[in-house]
């Protein structure tokens, strides 16, 4: 599975260009992904 990672910004996809944030799997514990977080740049 290709997993993308990026944001939906006035219905455009664009890359985060903040901090990475971790994702976890509630289950395991395990991290899953890893996401840019969204700035207040232009979008």
């Amino acid at each position: 599975m290709l997993c993308k990672n990026n944001l939906l910004i006035n219905g455009k996809l664009v890359a985060g260009e903040g901090e990475a944030v971790p994702v976890f799997n509630p289950a395991t514990g395990e991290e899953i992904v890893s996401i840019a977080e969204a700035t207040g740049g232009a979008g």
